[in-house]
Formats: structure tokens, sequence, C-alpha cells
């Protein structure tokens, strides 16, 4: 997979919004909506010149390949869990699908509102991002009508025993395999230099420190895992590099 960068597309967004929250009641409604359609601006041409380059390359090479699945742009932004042979990272990754999405459904669902903010009586700036918003919702809500409309059927087999005897056995494979990676992790992370040596006595602190919050005090999970972040955090910017 090529690497690419494509945190870009959305900082660049971001970034203008975060300059128009910051900045903009010191500025003329103008320079703001300039500000604002222009970062949107910049990212879809710079999505454009990596779908343009890149990703067409990559492309061109798939189709003259005989691989089932195509390699798109791929960057890695952090490493976020690393355990023995397991690796989870937090990357972006584009193909042609995404590419689709970035290039028509945002971009013309943006235009489109921000050339009728008028009629909407909006700032061009807040209707563009309100239709690119709905434009990009609408376009995947097909993945999800399948869904909601398969709720109701899945509801009605609730008492039936042969639909829910299959399912009780899934759920009880789906239990056995979480409980197995929890133990697998819990091996790596309490002991990282094996079980024959010591375990990390501050990492196993903070598990017990969790257990305790959840279980005994009745804390939410929510803060619980917020405040086990921040514990991990600053324990590992205070140890030695």
């Amino acid at each position: 997979m090529k690497q690419a960068t494509l945190l870009w597309i959305p900082a660049l967004p971001l970034i203008g919004a975060a300059f128009n929250l910051l900045f903009g009641r010191f500025l003329s409604r103008r320079t703001v909506h300039l500000v604002a359609v222009a970062a949107v601006a910049a990212s879809f041409f710079y999505a454009a010149y990596l779908v343009g380059g890149p990703l067409w390359e990559a492309f061109k090479v798939w189709r003259g390949s005989k691989t089932e699945v195509m390699d798109g742009l791929y960057q890695q932004v952090y490493t976020w869990i690393e355990i023995g042979s397991f690796k989870v990272d937090l990357a972006f990754r584009m193909d042609t699908l995404s590419a689709v999405m970035v290039l028509v459904v945002t971009f013309v669902g943006y235009l489109g509102a921000w050339t009728h903010a008028a009629t909407l009586g909006m700032p061009p700036w807040l209707a563009g991002l309100a239709g690119a918003t709905v434009v990009t919702y609408f376009t995947f809500l097909p993945s999800f009508v399948f869904i909601f409309a398969g709720g109701p059927l899945v509801e009605a087999t609730r008492g039936r025993q042969l639909f829910t005897a299959p399912l009780a056995a899934v759920t009880a494979a789906v239990v056995g395999v979480i409980a197995n990676l929890a133990l697998y992790f819990a091996r790596h992370v309490f002991w990282p230099g094996g079980l024959a040596n010591p375990p990390d006595w501050v990492t196993l602190a903070i598990a017990i420190g969790a257990a305790a919050a959840l279980f005994w005090f009745r804390l939410g999970v929510i803060p619980v895992i917020l405040a086990c972040g921040v514990a991990g955090l600053v324990l590992r910017l205070m140890m030695p590099a």
C-alpha cells in the first residue's frame, strides 16, 4: 500500500473552521466566508491531486495485476495498540470508494448549498457545511436501510427456538473470542517481559483502580476510560526515554 499524506484532507477544513471560531468575530463577514470556502476548496484540490496522481497509479497497477483487492493510499498517524504480533494503527486510507465520497459527494453537496445560501437564508459557509453533511449522510443511508428494515424481522424471531438456538451459539462463541482476546492483552500488558519476569506494577495498579471504580464505586465507563487514559499518558511522559 502506497504511503501518502492524507491527513491534510480533513485537516484543512478543520483549520478553517477553527480560525473562524477563534477570530471570526474580529473579521468581516466576507472574510469569514472566504476563509471557510478556501479551506474546503484547498482540501478538495489536494484530494483531487492525490486521486489523479498516486491513487490513479495504484489503480493502474491493480488493473494489471491479478489481486482481488486494490492497494490504495495509506498514512499511519499513530500506533494505538501493539502487543506481540497484534498491531492497531490510527491511520487514513483512500481507495476508489472513499475517493468518490471525497471528490463528488461532499464537494457537490457543499457547492450546491453554498450557491443557494441566499435562498436558504444562511451564511454561505454554514449552508455549504450543512449541504455537505446532508449529502454525505444520505449517500451512506442505503447502507443502513437494510439494518433498519430488518430490525423488526429480527425482533419477530425472538421467541422462536429455531432462530434463537443458533444465535445463542453464536453469542457464546463471540463471548469466548472476547475473553480470549482479553487474556491475551492482559498477559502482554501486565507482563511485557514475559511471565518469567516481574509484572508492570503501574499498569496493574491502573487496571485494579479501574475495576474498583467500575464495580465498587459504580462510576461510569466513559469517565473511567478517560481517567485511565490520562493517567497512562502522564506516567508515560514522566518516564525516561
